[in-house]
């Protein structure tokens, strides 16, 4: 084998050993997005074909983000506290159902709801998703990771379309994209419940505690500086007090001053000014 060929594979080698933790989980988060992906272009017209006018149609497609805007922080909340990868199948086969009940309900009250338990669906799964991967990556190397979680995302949302589009062109119509993206989830489901292992918690048995200030290698101690303001507050007003009195020292030796030379320097200065005064009267006379 050629030396490039064969870094090549080693470097491919190494990759997969590296996150083989999480592949199968990026791997699902791919189908479900595939699925996904397949629904839009051809999704807001089957839906019009069935009875919904342009303005109900924008609830239709609403009621997918506004349920998981509500789910989300809620079922994120129930990840932290039991196991993941339960949550995660659960909700791909939950939303994997409700993809397909929508060839069964027709009308838009019927659309309207089962997108929004679509998307209480899918905000089951992918908290529990994103812990999982925190919970299964070094420290180090989670922002990698989670890059890879949504590349995963978008290469479904880039095949999907396609996939969807000549679906629906070459085998069922329309329905196509809704067997589709159930099979999807249910897939996505199964190599989850297979491949993907619970994992122990980033910080196991450890209730999140309120923000450190000192985490951070390049900033300063602020709780070792608050520590120390007593003490050099006491020395501030200790050096405020001694330059009071060196104040006070020089403001009663500044006031004994013109005592001493205020005299003599005032009596130089008459003698002075009277000299001018005369040299001056003197020139007049001449000039005159």
């Amino acid at each position: 084998m050629p030396a490039p060929v064969r870094d090549v594979v080693t470097r491919i080698v190494g990759w997969t050993r590296r996150w083989n933790v999480i592949l199968p989980l990026l791997a699902a988060e791919l189908i479900v997005w595939l699925g996904f992906g397949a629904l839009l272009p051809i999704m807001p017209i089957y839906f019009m074909a069935n009875g919904v006018n342009l303005a109900t149609l924008g609830v239709v497609v609403a009621a997918w983000p506004a349920a998981r805007l509500v789910g989300e922080p809620i079922f994120g909340w129930v990840a932290d506290r039991t196991r993941r990868v339960p949550l995660m199948v659960a909700g791909n086969v939950c939303a994997g159902i409700f993809l397909f009940l929508p060839l069964v309900f027709v009308g838009a009250a019927p659309f309207v709801i089962l997108r929004a338990l679509a998307g209480l669906a899918t905000s089951i799964y992918d908290p529990a998703a994103r812990g999982y991967i925190t919970d299964a990556t070094p420290a180090d190397r989670r922002g990698e990771a989670f890059g890879m979680y949504g590349a995963a995302q978008m290469g479904g949302l880039l095949l999907g379309p396609a996939i969807g589009g000549i679906g629906s062109a070459l085998f069922g119509g329309v329905a196509f994209i809704f067997v589709f993206g159930a099979v999807s989830s249910f897939l996505a489901a199964a190599a989850i419940a297979i491949r993907v292992r619970e994992q122990p918690r980033a910080v196991d048995g450890v209730r999140s505690a309120s923000l450190d200030l000192t985490e951070f290698a390049h900033e300063p101690d602020h709780r070792a500086l608050l520590r120390t303001c007593p003490t050099v507050c006491r020395g501030a007003r200790r050096r405020t007090r001694d330059r009071g009195a060196q104040r006070g020292g020089f403001e009663s030796g500044s006031r004994a001053l013109p005592r001493s030379v205020g005299p003599s320097r005032g009596s130089r200065c008459q003698d002075t000014s009277g000299d001018h005064q005369s040299a001056a009267r003197r020139n007049v006379l001449a000039g005159g």
